[in-house]
């Protein structure tokens, strides 16, 4: 029963992102709406961490059957994906460089506050 209530609280954070998506219009996935919600739901204490914490962590640590059905979709586009492989590399590597260089800045940033505190 316990996991059915965490898959139910979880199910319907997800369930509330979609609906506000779809009402808001936003330009952000319902699950990252979704989320967020639960974060906030969290940090305010609203549900415990023991309220989803083995469903949570069981999603976690299978995530990478979540993308199979990606894969297989690429795999359906592959020509198209052939036809603009470099441009499509450029980009990742400078996106990739470009979150790395700005996630150590705002470490830093972190580090350095903390220290003054």
């Amino acid at each position: 029963m316990k996991i059915i209530k965490q898959g139910l609280i979880i199910f319907t954070f997800t369930l509330l992102g979609i609906l506000i998506h779809d009402w808001i219009n936003i330009p952000l996935p319902s699950s990252v709406i979704g989320l967020g919600l639960m974060y906030l739901a969290l940090s305010l204490k609203i549900i415990k961490i023991e309220d989803v914490e083995t469903v949570g962590t069981f999603l976690k640590d299978n995530m990478t059957i979540m993308f199979i059905p990606l894969t297989v979709a690429v795999m359906d586009v592959f020509d198209i994906i052939k036809l603009n492989l470099f441009d499509l590399v450029i980009i990742m590597v400078i996106s990739t460089t470009v979150t790395m260089i700005g996630v150590g800045l705002f470490g830093d940033f972190l580090r350095k506050r903390g220290k003054k505190l």
